[in-house]
């Protein structure tokens, strides 16, 4: 069974007296084909004072869901993302519920080099009065990077999603056009959030923030057809990596400007030599 890493951010809801966490945290690297645990339990406790009571804990299908993925990310697949165990947690006084968090993708090798949003509700079990009250946390998914596959998404997708640049200091891109028309593709270089205040793009475990003027391309913008592939490069100078002291990473970002939902992003890494 394969491995992830993940970066969490411990927030604590105290709505009706309960917190919980996490409320954000990214996974990268999740495979594909088994149920795997993310390593991080969501954990239900009680305020000092609360009364002990049922909580439903539901993984929100996208048309209930209370915002769009954000920038690079997806809707997650029906039952792709799950909560162990019965869907009513009991949380009693100094009795916290926990339960593990597992991701289960299907074995399709579409799922590689993809993002996905999940937004977790928990709210009291039973009648709330006129106002259902509920926390909403949000999660990050990214499944692992393979470098050899068409990947799936709409309506463009790109293999690998992360790049460990060698001594050669360049690295290919394969970017699809999933979609049934003609796209027109923007890339630009970006920096990952180094502390998310909420739900953001992380930086890789162990890497701080690359300037992404370090970074070059042959192509900033380029069409491809409906269904059509297109391949890019990117470069980065003997003396720039000569230079690199610590662990680094960039994003590329690919974007369709009229499209919304339509942008993809690349992790860029670079370790010393």
């Amino acid at each position: 069974m394969g491995r992830c890493s993940c970066i969490a951010l411990f927030l604590c809801g105290t709505l009706f007296g309960l917190r919980m966490s996490p409320a954000v945290f990214t996974a990268q690297g999740v495979p594909i084909g088994d149920r795997i645990y993310l390593d991080v339990p969501l954990v239900l406790s009680l305020g000092e004072g609360e009364s002990p009571q049922n909580f439903a804990v539901d993984v929100l299908p996208p048309e209930m869901t209370g915002r769009r993925p954000i920038d690079g990310f997806e809707d997650i697949p029906p039952g792709a993302f799950e909560v162990d165990g019965e869907p009513i947690l009991f949380v009693g006084i100094d009795e916290p519920a926990i339960r593990k968090l597992f991701a289960n993708f299907p074995n399709d090798s579409a799922m590689f080099n993809r993002r996905f949003m999940v937004q977790l509700r928990i709210m009291p079990e039973g009648p709330t009065g006129n106002m259902v009250a509920a926390i909403l946390a949000n999660y990050l998914i990214e499944t692992e990077s393979n470098p050899s596959v068409r990947t799936g998404g709409w309506p463009i997708a790109v293999a690998p999603s992360v790049v460990d640049f060698d001594e050669s200091g360049i690295a290919e891109l394969s970017i699809f056009n999933n979609d049934t028309i003609v796209h027109d593709i923007h890339c630009a270089f970006g920096v990952p959030e180094a502390d998310p205040r909420g739900v953001a793009i992380a930086l890789s475990p162990g890497f701080s923030p690359a300037n992404g003027d370090i970074f070059s391309l042959d192509e900033t913008s380029f069409t491809i057809d409906a269904g059509g592939s297109r391949n890019i490069s990117i470069t980065i100078s003997q003396e720039t990596l000569a230079e690199i002291t610590s662990n680094v990473e960039a994003i590329l970002w690919l974007r369709i400007p009229e499209v919304e939902g339509g942008a993809r992003f690349v992790r860029l890494r670079l370790k010393p030599y």
